[in-house]
């Protein structure tokens, strides 16, 4: 028998308790701004207004076809997990997710829209559905079902759970653009990771022409921003055509260095190099094409190989592995790509440095040899007459006239001698680390002192050093080493003066021999030698070269002056 309608007095009482209890479930669904969350509060809130004993709340995709997100209040999880599928929105709930309007049915099975329940499913009867709608455009939909304290949904109770459906549409969409922006801002910091690992490792590429450092450098930013675990660079030998492991950075290195040479088209790397496209796994017990089994025995499930290019041809690949079989997705092989071209070219411009350093060698032992030749061989080819013929004047027992001819001959080869050790002084530069210039500078000159037998005078100023960087010390350093040099070969001089100053708040390197002099203009600059060479080291730095004649007009005068805010 139906219950009594209540009288207008305990229908203002009820309706005033539904109103406190609307807005203590306004103030719950907005307090939460994670989606699922907010739908909890709205689907505990709307059965507690309408006194419902199950309720859900049910947002579609995009299509509309189907449940994005289907949210229950009243079921137990292992009821919930009893049910075949969630509501497919046929038959009575068509009406509400078809229709977008708002459905009160005292005995759902008897509508006749009703297509009954899927297996599993609680029995219910009476039935109250509200659209969520923002802006005219549909959220979601709102279901209640079995009035507790009655046989079916009053008006009262649709009116408020319409109300709470306008603010559960509101809280809904709050909760959307947070995680909107929750997401584009983890996109963002991930993105600016990716460049500013893109950009650490075209810094370490321009910054290092060692081919060491550069990869190591690049390697380690990859590791950084990625969920590998150890990185790898082959290179490809090009006498031998195969794949070389050049680097390795991370745990179980001896099982990764079991094999360290692919032939073309073996393994992952043999296979990059013969292809020109990345490959990846992501389970190595399983894929054939990996054949370093120590690495599998270790846990690792992922690996990656991608070409590093340059001049369109595959030089080397860059290779990570992870134990997470999900590591590499397309997002971090797009990176990786971007990685492996500058990486690639790094290679190639270390290579080529490499044969221009050896191209100068070549070129200064050619010279060492014709200076020689043309120089020391045939002054002591001139002693060794001289000698001769001191002996045939002796013969002829013309003692004075011997005695001039080996004096000559003495001179000459203390000449040669000095020769020799200018080219000895050349040949085996002085290590320096750039940590402090003065040290530096006074061990340089006591071996050019030893050397050459010049007289050296030398002078510096502690300010001036301590405010170089290590690369001012170290270009410094460089440029007096190639002027000391130039000054034993070419000046003939017998006094040289060092100066490193303050002037007028620059920094000043200076020094001054006493010899010849000579024409800069006249002077052959060749790779990697001579004034280029200075003139590149000082420009380096933020520096200024100059060299010249001596103020007094002569020897050979060359300086270098870094502005205040140089070097």
């Amino acid at each position: 028998m139906d219950s009594p309608p209540p009288t207008s007095s305990r229908a203002a009482d009820i309706l005033i308790v539904q109103l406190l209890a609307l807005r203590e479930a306004v103030l719950a669904i907005s307090s939460d701004l994670s989606p699922i969350e907010t739908l909890r509060h709205i689907v505990k809130a709307a059965a507690q207004l309408a006194d419902a004993q199950y309720a859900a709340i049910g947002i579609p995709d995009e299509t509309g076809a189907q449940m994005m997100e289907f949210v229950t209040e009243g079921l137990t999880p292992e009821e919930a997990a009893q049910i075949s599928h969630p509501p497919r929105g046929y038959g009575v709930l068509g009406i509400v997710v078809h229709e977008s309007k708002a459905l009160r049915v005292k005995n759902v099975r008897q509508h006749p829209r009703s297509v009954g329940f899927p297996p599993n499913h609680p029995p219910m009867a009476s039935f109250l559905g509200v659209p969520i709608i923002h802006k005219g455009r549909l959220l979601g939909n709102l279901y209640l079902t079995n009035k507790i304290h009655g046989d079916e949904f009053t008006e009262s109770d649709q009116a408020i759970i319409e109300l709470l459906a306008s603010h559960a549409a509101n809280a809904i969409q709050n909760a959307r653009l947070f995680q909107a922006t929750l997401d584009r801002s983890q996109e963002l910091q991930e993105r600016n990771r990716e460049l500013a690992a893109v950009n650490a490792v075209a810094v370490s590429t321009s910054q290092h022409l060692d081919l060491s450092t550069v990869m190591d450098e690049a390697v380690q930013h990859v590791l950084a921003v990625s969920d590998a675990e150890v990185g790898e660079i082959f290179l490809l030998d090009e006498s031998s055509d195969d794949m070389v492991l050049a680097l390795h950075h991370g745990p179980f290195p001896e099982a990764f260095q079991s094999i360290r040479r692919f032939r073309r088209g073996e393994g992952f790397p043999g296979r990059v190099a013969l292809t020109g496209q990345p490959l990846v796994s992501t389970n190595l017990a399983e894929d054939v094409r990996y054949v370093r089994r120590e690495v599998i025995e270790a846990g690792f499930r992922a690996y990656c190989s991608i070409p590093l290019f340059a001049k369109g041809k595959v030089v080397g690949t860059l290779d990570l592995a992870s134990h997470n079989d999900v590591a590499f997705d397309q997002s971090t092989l797009t990176l990786l790509a971007g990685i492996g071209h500058q990486i690639g070219v790094a290679v190639e411009n270390a290579r080529l440095y490499k044969r221009i350093a050896q191209l100068a060698v070549l070129e200064e032992r050619q010279r060492i040899g014709m200076d020689l030749h043309d120089g020391v061989i045939q002054s002591i080819y001139a002693v060794g007459l001289t000698l001769e013929y001191a002996n045939a004047l002796l013969a002829d027992d013309d003692v004075l006239g011997a005695t001039e001819r080996l004096k000559w001959a003495i001179d000459s080869l203390n000449a040669t001698i000095r020769d020799i050790r200018s080219y000895i002084l050349d040949l085996r530069p002085r290590r320096f680390e750039g940590d402090n210039l003065i040290s530096g500078l006074q061990q340089l000159l006591a071996e050019f002192k030893a050397n050459t037998l010049l007289s050296v005078e030398f002078g510096a100023d502690s300010a001036a050093d301590a405010a170089l960087t290590p690369d001012a010390r170290l270009a410094l350093f460089h440029i007096a080493q190639e002027a000391l040099s130039n000054a034993a070969k070419h000046s003939q001089a017998s006094r040289i003066e060092v100066r490193l100053m303050r002037d007028s708040g620059d920094i000043v390197l200076f020094l001054k021999d006493n010899g010849i002099g000579f024409k800069p203009e006249r002077v052959e600059r060749r790779v990697g030698h001579g004034l280029m060479n200075m003139h590149d080291r000082a420009l380096a730095i933020g520096g200024i070269f100059n060299v010249g004649p001596g103020s007094d007009g002569r020897g050979t005068q060359v300086q270098v002056r870094i502005p205040r805010h140089g070097g």
